[in-house]
Protein backbone atom coordinates (compact mmCIF):
# COMPACT_ATOMS: atom_id res chain seq x y z
CA UNK A 1 0.00 0.00 0.00
CA UNK A 2 3.27 2.39 0.20
CA UNK A 3 3.91 2.17 -2.88
CA UNK A 4 -0.24 3.47 -3.07
CA UNK A 5 0.00 5.70 -1.12
CA UNK A 6 2.87 7.83 -3.35
CA UNK A 7 0.88 7.34 -6.51
CA UNK A 8 -2.48 9.08 -4.96
CA UNK A 9 0.43 11.80 -3.60
CA UNK A 10 1.11 12.07 -7.03
CA UNK A 11 -2.56 12.21 -8.45
CA UNK A 12 -3.15 15.10 -5.75
CA UNK A 13 -0.33 17.18 -6.71
CA UNK A 14 -0.67 16.75 -10.64
CA UNK A 15 -3.86 19.08 -9.37
CA UNK A 16 -1.78 22.64 -9.86
CA UNK A 17 -1.12 25.14 -12.31
CA UNK A 18 2.19 23.84 -13.31
CA UNK A 19 3.82 20.05 -11.65
CA UNK A 20 5.59 20.54 -8.77
CA UNK A 21 8.33 18.43 -9.67
CA UNK A 22 9.28 20.07 -13.15
CA UNK A 23 11.33 22.64 -11.59
CA UNK A 24 13.77 23.06 -8.86
CA UNK A 25 11.88 25.50 -6.75
CA UNK A 26 9.17 23.10 -4.94
CA UNK A 27 9.31 23.91 -1.66
CA UNK A 28 12.89 22.82 -0.81
CA UNK A 29 16.43 23.72 -1.20
CA UNK A 30 18.72 21.09 -2.38
CA UNK A 31 22.33 21.25 -3.80
CA UNK A 32 22.70 20.11 -6.84
CA UNK A 33 19.04 20.71 -8.10
CA UNK A 34 19.13 20.83 -12.09
CA UNK A 35 16.10 22.31 -13.77
CA UNK A 36 14.82 20.39 -16.67
CA UNK A 37 15.87 23.62 -19.03
CA UNK A 38 18.87 22.73 -19.75
CA UNK A 39 20.60 26.20 -19.71
CA UNK A 40 24.99 26.23 -20.42
CA UNK A 41 25.62 28.34 -17.28
CA UNK A 42 23.54 29.12 -14.24
CA UNK A 43 24.43 30.78 -10.41
CA UNK A 44 22.48 29.72 -7.92
CA UNK A 45 22.69 32.37 -5.18
CA UNK A 46 22.44 32.27 -1.50
CA UNK A 47 22.84 34.91 1.29
CA UNK A 48 26.70 34.28 1.36
CA UNK A 49 27.63 31.75 -1.23
CA UNK A 50 27.38 31.42 -5.16
CA UNK A 51 27.92 28.22 -6.76
CA UNK A 52 27.77 27.43 -10.58
CA UNK A 53 24.83 24.52 -10.47
CA UNK A 54 25.58 23.54 -13.61
CA UNK A 55 29.19 22.46 -12.99
CA UNK A 56 27.93 20.71 -9.76
CA UNK A 57 29.58 17.37 -9.12
CA UNK A 58 28.29 14.57 -10.54
CA UNK A 59 27.65 12.37 -7.36
CA UNK A 60 25.21 14.72 -6.03
CA UNK A 61 23.49 16.30 -9.52
CA UNK A 62 19.67 15.89 -9.20
CA UNK A 63 16.61 15.70 -11.10
CA UNK A 64 13.44 17.83 -9.89
CA UNK A 65 11.82 15.03 -9.80
CA UNK A 66 13.89 12.89 -8.18
CA UNK A 67 14.50 16.19 -5.44
CA UNK A 68 10.68 15.95 -5.51
CA UNK A 69 10.23 12.36 -4.23
CA UNK A 70 13.03 12.08 -1.76
CA UNK A 71 12.30 14.95 -0.13
CA UNK A 72 8.58 16.19 -0.55
CA UNK A 73 7.09 12.60 -0.73
CA UNK A 74 9.00 10.18 0.93
CA UNK A 75 11.32 12.52 3.07
CA UNK A 76 14.15 10.20 2.79
CA UNK A 77 16.48 9.89 5.91
CA UNK A 78 19.94 9.35 5.95
CA UNK A 79 19.79 5.95 8.26
CA UNK A 80 16.70 3.38 8.33
CA UNK A 81 16.30 3.63 12.70
CA UNK A 82 15.63 7.04 12.65
CA UNK A 83 11.99 7.27 11.82
CA UNK A 84 11.01 11.04 12.05
CA UNK A 85 7.37 12.27 12.12
CA UNK A 86 4.95 10.99 9.88
CA UNK A 87 4.07 12.96 6.72
CA UNK A 88 0.19 14.18 7.53
CA UNK A 89 -0.27 14.42 3.60
CA UNK A 90 0.49 10.52 3.34
CA UNK A 91 -1.22 9.67 5.89
CA UNK A 92 -4.38 11.00 4.62
CA UNK A 93 -3.58 9.60 1.00
CA UNK A 94 -2.88 6.36 2.81
CA UNK A 95 -6.40 6.58 4.65
CA UNK A 96 -8.15 7.73 2.11
CA UNK A 97 -6.93 4.47 0.00
CA UNK A 98 -8.48 2.11 2.71
CA UNK A 99 -11.53 4.29 2.93
CA UNK A 100 -11.77 3.15 -0.57
CA UNK A 101 -11.14 -0.40 -0.55
CA UNK A 102 -13.12 -0.96 2.54
CA UNK A 103 -16.37 0.60 0.61
CA UNK A 104 -15.09 -1.51 -2.82
CA UNK A 105 -14.72 -4.58 -0.65
CA UNK A 106 -18.08 -4.47 1.29
CA UNK A 107 -19.51 -3.57 -1.91
CA UNK A 108 -18.97 -7.40 -2.79
CA UNK A 109 -19.18 -7.02 -6.99
CA UNK A 110 -15.26 -6.41 -7.58
CA UNK A 111 -15.11 -6.83 -11.61
CA UNK A 112 -11.50 -7.59 -12.25
CA UNK A 113 -11.95 -7.39 -16.10
CA UNK A 114 -13.68 -3.06 -15.46
CA UNK A 115 -11.65 -2.28 -12.40
CA UNK A 116 -8.05 -3.61 -14.26
CA UNK A 117 -7.89 -4.74 -17.82
CA UNK A 118 -9.48 -1.30 -19.12
CA UNK A 119 -7.05 0.59 -16.96
CA UNK A 120 -4.25 -1.68 -17.71
CA UNK A 121 -4.90 -1.06 -21.78
CA UNK A 122 -4.95 3.07 -21.35
CA UNK A 123 -2.09 2.54 -18.98
CA UNK A 124 -0.24 1.03 -21.95
CA UNK A 125 -1.15 3.83 -24.45
CA UNK A 126 0.09 6.31 -21.85
CA UNK A 127 3.56 4.44 -21.93
CA UNK A 128 3.27 4.39 -25.67
CA UNK A 129 2.97 8.36 -25.80
CA UNK A 130 5.22 8.54 -23.29
CA UNK A 131 7.68 6.79 -25.18
CA UNK A 132 7.16 8.53 -28.32
CA UNK A 133 7.78 12.28 -27.12
CA UNK A 134 10.63 11.39 -25.10
CA UNK A 135 12.37 10.04 -28.07
CA UNK A 136 12.67 13.75 -29.33
CA UNK A 137 15.06 14.70 -26.13
CA UNK A 138 18.88 14.12 -26.30
CA UNK A 139 20.17 11.11 -24.63
CA UNK A 140 17.29 8.85 -24.83
CA UNK A 141 19.00 6.68 -26.55
CA UNK A 142 21.65 6.11 -23.51
CA UNK A 143 19.17 5.00 -21.41
CA UNK A 144 18.34 2.37 -24.01
CA UNK A 145 21.65 1.46 -24.96
CA UNK A 146 22.12 0.91 -21.17
CA UNK A 147 18.84 -1.62 -21.33
CA UNK A 148 20.15 -3.39 -24.00
CA UNK A 149 23.51 -3.73 -23.16
CA UNK A 150 23.69 -7.58 -21.39
CA UNK A 151 26.71 -8.13 -18.65
CA UNK A 152 27.04 -11.67 -19.13
CA UNK A 153 29.31 -11.40 -15.27
CA UNK A 154 25.40 -10.45 -13.73
CA UNK A 155 24.11 -14.36 -14.34
CA UNK A 156 26.42 -15.03 -11.55
CA UNK A 157 24.58 -13.15 -9.27
CA UNK A 158 22.06 -14.15 -6.92
CA UNK A 159 20.41 -11.43 -6.49
CA UNK A 160 19.48 -10.91 -9.94
CA UNK A 161 17.78 -14.23 -10.12
CA UNK A 162 15.83 -14.03 -6.92
CA UNK A 163 14.37 -10.29 -8.52
CA UNK A 164 13.61 -11.65 -11.39
CA UNK A 165 11.53 -14.81 -10.04
CA UNK A 166 9.90 -12.54 -7.70
CA UNK A 167 9.06 -10.23 -10.58
CA UNK A 168 7.38 -12.69 -12.45
CA UNK A 169 5.54 -13.87 -9.38
CA UNK A 170 4.14 -10.97 -8.39
CA UNK A 171 3.57 -9.64 -11.16
CA UNK A 172 1.29 -12.86 -11.91
CA UNK A 173 -0.25 -13.32 -8.97
CA UNK A 174 1.31 -16.81 -8.49
CA UNK A 175 0.89 -18.71 -5.13
CA UNK A 176 -1.44 -15.58 -3.49
CA UNK A 177 -4.68 -17.39 -3.91
CA UNK A 178 -5.68 -14.20 -6.10
CA UNK A 179 -6.08 -16.38 -9.40
CA UNK A 180 -8.13 -19.11 -7.25
CA UNK A 181 -10.51 -16.34 -6.25
CA UNK A 182 -11.41 -14.62 -9.86
CA UNK A 183 -11.98 -18.41 -11.30
CA UNK A 184 -14.36 -19.19 -8.30
CA UNK A 185 -15.95 -16.11 -9.20
CA UNK A 186 -16.85 -16.96 -12.54
CA UNK A 187 -18.31 -19.73 -14.39
CA UNK A 188 -17.29 -22.77 -16.23
CA UNK A 189 -14.92 -21.96 -18.39
CA UNK A 190 -12.59 -24.30 -21.55
CA UNK A 191 -10.29 -22.10 -22.69
CA UNK A 192 -8.34 -22.09 -19.64
CA UNK A 193 -4.85 -23.14 -20.79
CA UNK A 194 -5.19 -21.16 -23.81
CA UNK A 195 -5.92 -18.30 -21.61
CA UNK A 196 -3.08 -18.90 -19.08
CA UNK A 197 -0.46 -18.73 -22.19
CA UNK A 198 -1.79 -15.27 -23.53
CA UNK A 199 -1.44 -13.64 -19.95
CA UNK A 200 1.78 -14.87 -19.34
CA UNK A 201 2.84 -13.53 -23.27
CA UNK A 202 1.39 -10.86 -22.53
CA UNK A 203 2.83 -9.99 -19.35
CA UNK A 204 6.44 -10.52 -21.10
CA UNK A 205 5.45 -8.21 -23.75
CA UNK A 206 4.55 -5.65 -20.89
CA UNK A 207 7.19 -5.86 -18.60
CA UNK A 208 9.57 -5.60 -21.66
CA UNK A 209 7.87 -2.54 -23.05
CA UNK A 210 7.57 -0.72 -19.68
CA UNK A 211 11.67 -1.17 -18.94
CA UNK A 212 11.76 0.68 -22.64
CA UNK A 213 9.64 3.22 -21.42
CA UNK A 214 11.65 3.96 -18.04
CA UNK A 215 15.11 3.72 -19.44
CA UNK A 216 14.58 5.88 -22.06
CA UNK A 217 13.06 8.59 -19.73
CA UNK A 218 15.98 7.77 -17.03
CA UNK A 219 18.31 8.51 -20.14
CA UNK A 220 17.19 11.66 -21.15
CA UNK A 221 16.70 12.83 -17.32
CA UNK A 222 20.35 11.52 -16.96
CA UNK A 223 21.77 13.26 -19.89
CA UNK A 224 19.85 16.76 -18.65
CA UNK A 225 21.82 16.68 -15.89
CA UNK A 226 24.93 15.32 -17.14
CA UNK A 227 24.65 12.42 -14.24
CA UNK A 228 25.24 8.57 -15.44
CA UNK A 229 22.24 6.33 -15.46
CA UNK A 230 23.44 3.96 -13.61
CA UNK A 231 23.70 6.29 -10.37
CA UNK A 232 19.89 6.53 -11.00
CA UNK A 233 19.42 2.60 -10.55
CA UNK A 234 21.77 2.83 -7.16
CA UNK A 235 18.63 4.13 -5.61
CA UNK A 236 16.18 1.90 -6.21
CA UNK A 237 12.54 2.76 -5.66
CA UNK A 238 13.30 6.08 -6.57
CA UNK A 239 13.96 4.95 -9.89
CA UNK A 240 10.53 5.05 -11.57
CA UNK A 241 9.38 7.91 -9.26
CA UNK A 242 12.09 9.90 -10.42
CA UNK A 243 12.00 9.33 -14.23
CA UNK A 244 8.48 8.61 -15.32
CA UNK A 245 7.37 11.79 -13.66
CA UNK A 246 9.81 14.10 -15.64
CA UNK A 247 8.68 12.32 -18.68
CA UNK A 248 5.04 13.52 -17.88
CA UNK A 249 6.48 17.01 -17.04
CA UNK A 250 7.88 17.39 -20.56
CA UNK A 251 4.59 15.94 -22.34
CA UNK A 252 1.84 18.76 -23.87
CA UNK A 253 -0.86 19.66 -21.32
CA UNK A 254 1.61 18.00 -18.84
CA UNK A 255 -1.19 18.82 -15.93
CA UNK A 256 -3.84 16.57 -17.69
CA UNK A 257 -1.29 14.04 -18.60
CA UNK A 258 -0.09 13.68 -15.32
CA UNK A 259 -4.07 13.28 -13.25
CA UNK A 260 -4.98 11.20 -15.93
CA UNK A 261 -2.01 8.77 -15.68
CA UNK A 262 -1.65 8.39 -11.76
CA UNK A 263 -5.67 8.15 -11.70
CA UNK A 264 -5.46 5.17 -13.56
CA UNK A 265 -2.36 4.07 -12.16
CA UNK A 266 -4.21 4.60 -8.70
CA UNK A 267 -7.11 2.47 -10.17
CA UNK A 268 -4.69 -0.46 -10.65
CA UNK A 269 -3.23 -0.53 -7.51
CA UNK A 270 -6.49 -0.19 -5.54
CA UNK A 271 -7.64 -3.00 -7.41
CA UNK A 272 -4.88 -5.74 -6.61
CA UNK A 273 -5.39 -4.37 -2.70
CA UNK A 274 -9.22 -5.13 -2.77
CA UNK A 275 -8.33 -7.94 -4.57
CA UNK A 276 -5.69 -9.11 -1.76
CA UNK A 277 -7.88 -8.27 1.01
CA UNK A 278 -11.22 -10.32 -0.50
CA UNK A 279 -8.50 -13.29 -0.97
CA UNK A 280 -7.89 -12.97 2.55
CA UNK A 281 -11.10 -12.82 3.80
CA UNK A 282 -12.55 -15.38 1.56
CA UNK A 283 -10.25 -17.58 3.11
CA UNK A 284 -10.72 -17.01 6.99
CA UNK A 285 -14.66 -17.08 6.12
CA UNK A 286 -14.35 -20.53 4.22
CA UNK A 287 -12.81 -21.59 7.17
CA UNK A 288 -14.61 -20.20 9.93
CA UNK A 289 -18.25 -21.19 10.45
CA UNK A 290 -19.61 -19.11 13.16
CA UNK A 291 -22.38 -17.00 11.60
CA UNK A 292 -22.43 -14.15 13.44
CA UNK A 293 -19.05 -13.41 12.20
CA UNK A 294 -20.45 -13.64 8.56
CA UNK A 295 -23.36 -11.41 9.29
CA UNK A 296 -20.99 -8.61 10.74
CA UNK A 297 -19.04 -9.17 7.47
CA UNK A 298 -18.96 -5.31 7.36
CA UNK A 299 -17.28 -4.94 10.54
CA UNK A 300 -14.97 -7.70 9.95
CA UNK A 301 -13.76 -5.73 6.47
CA UNK A 302 -13.29 -2.62 8.53
CA UNK A 303 -11.41 -4.30 11.26
CA UNK A 304 -8.94 -6.23 8.47
CA UNK A 305 -8.86 -2.63 6.61
CA UNK A 306 -7.63 -1.07 10.42
CA UNK A 307 -5.07 -3.42 11.01
CA UNK A 308 -3.17 -2.99 7.45
CA UNK A 309 -3.91 1.12 7.91
CA UNK A 310 -2.20 0.60 11.05
CA UNK A 311 0.56 -1.29 9.73
CA UNK A 312 0.51 1.21 6.43
CA UNK A 313 1.28 4.09 8.50
CA UNK A 314 5.28 3.13 9.20
CA UNK A 315 5.51 3.73 5.78
CA UNK A 316 4.81 7.26 6.00
CA UNK A 317 7.35 8.25 8.23
CA UNK A 318 11.15 9.16 6.79
CA UNK A 319 12.95 5.17 7.25
CA UNK A 320 9.46 4.46 5.48
CA UNK A 321 11.08 3.58 2.28
CA UNK A 322 14.26 1.83 3.96
CA UNK A 323 11.91 -0.71 5.35
CA UNK A 324 10.09 -1.15 2.15
CA UNK A 325 13.26 -2.14 0.71
CA UNK A 326 14.29 -4.42 3.49
CA UNK A 327 10.27 -5.80 3.24
CA UNK A 328 11.00 -6.24 -0.86
CA UNK A 329 14.31 -7.81 -0.17
CA UNK A 330 13.61 -10.51 2.38
CA UNK A 331 9.68 -10.56 2.41
CA UNK A 332 7.65 -10.77 -0.80
CA UNK A 333 10.39 -12.45 -2.57
CA UNK A 334 10.78 -15.31 -0.52
CA UNK A 335 7.02 -15.24 0.58
CA UNK A 336 6.30 -15.53 -3.38
CA UNK A 337 8.55 -18.51 -3.38
CA UNK A 338 7.52 -20.25 -0.63
CA UNK A 339 3.54 -20.22 -1.31
CA UNK A 340 4.45 -21.01 -4.91
CA UNK A 341 6.87 -23.84 -3.70
CA UNK A 342 3.76 -25.07 -1.16
CA UNK A 343 1.21 -25.04 -3.28
CA UNK A 344 3.28 -26.94 -5.77
CA UNK A 345 3.80 -29.46 -2.98
CA UNK A 346 0.14 -29.71 -1.94
CA UNK A 347 -1.60 -29.90 -4.76
CA UNK A 348 0.82 -32.03 -6.65
CA UNK A 349 1.75 -34.58 -3.95
CA UNK A 350 -0.37 -34.54 -1.06
CA UNK A 351 -3.74 -33.87 -3.12
CA UNK A 352 -2.30 -35.97 -6.15
CA UNK A 353 -1.88 -34.74 -9.48
CA UNK A 354 -4.30 -37.49 -11.04
CA UNK A 355 -7.32 -36.25 -8.24
CA UNK A 356 -6.64 -32.67 -9.37
CA UNK A 357 -6.74 -33.55 -12.80
CA UNK A 358 -9.91 -35.32 -12.73
CA UNK A 359 -11.19 -32.41 -10.86
CA UNK A 360 -10.12 -30.29 -13.97
CA UNK A 361 -11.61 -32.34 -16.28
CA UNK A 362 -14.67 -31.93 -14.61
CA UNK A 363 -15.04 -28.19 -14.23
CA UNK A 364 -13.14 -27.01 -16.99
CA UNK A 365 -13.95 -30.09 -19.67
CA UNK A 366 -10.57 -30.19 -20.38
CA UNK A 367 -7.72 -32.87 -20.18
CA UNK A 368 -4.32 -32.02 -18.71
CA UNK A 369 -2.09 -34.58 -20.04
CA UNK A 370 1.81 -35.46 -18.32
CA UNK A 371 3.28 -32.63 -19.70
CA UNK A 372 1.66 -30.73 -16.89
CA UNK A 373 2.38 -33.28 -14.31
CA UNK A 374 5.91 -32.61 -14.75
CA UNK A 375 6.15 -28.65 -14.46
CA UNK A 376 4.14 -29.19 -11.52
CA UNK A 377 5.22 -31.55 -9.80
CA UNK A 378 9.29 -31.52 -10.75
CA UNK A 379 10.11 -27.80 -12.59
CA UNK A 380 8.64 -25.67 -10.56
CA UNK A 381 9.16 -26.50 -6.90
CA UNK A 382 12.40 -27.92 -8.25
CA UNK A 383 13.07 -24.15 -10.10
CA UNK A 384 12.01 -22.22 -6.56
CA UNK A 385 14.18 -24.59 -4.31
CA UNK A 386 17.39 -23.66 -6.66
CA UNK A 387 16.97 -20.31 -6.91
CA UNK A 388 16.00 -19.98 -3.11
CA UNK A 389 19.32 -21.82 -2.19
CA UNK A 390 21.44 -19.88 -5.02
CA UNK A 391 20.45 -16.55 -2.97
CA UNK A 392 20.91 -18.17 -0.19
CA UNK A 393 24.15 -18.83 -0.49
CA UNK A 394 25.09 -15.48 -2.30
CA UNK A 395 23.95 -13.28 0.49
CA UNK A 396 25.35 -15.45 2.95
Amino acid sequence: MAVVTWVLLYLFSSMQETLPWAHCGNGTVVPGCISQEPPLHRTCLSANFSEDVESAPVEWARAPSEVYFHSIVVRLSTEMHFFGNMSWTMLLCLFGGWIVTYLNVIRGKISFRKTAILPAIIVILFLCGIFGSITSDPGFQNGLHYYFSFDWKALRKPDMWNDAAAQVALSLGTGTSLLQLIGRRGSKYRGLVHDAVIVVLVNIVVSFFSGVVVFSCLGAVAKKINRPCIKFLEEGFGTLFAVVPAALASLPGSVVCSILFFSLLALLCLSRIEQMVLTLLMCVLDKVSSSRLRKRYCFVVLGVCGVFFAIGSIFTTSAGIHILAVMDTYVFSWGAFLLGFLECIVITWLYGFKQFAEDCDTVLQQTLGSGWMLIWSFITPGTIMVVSIFTAMGSG
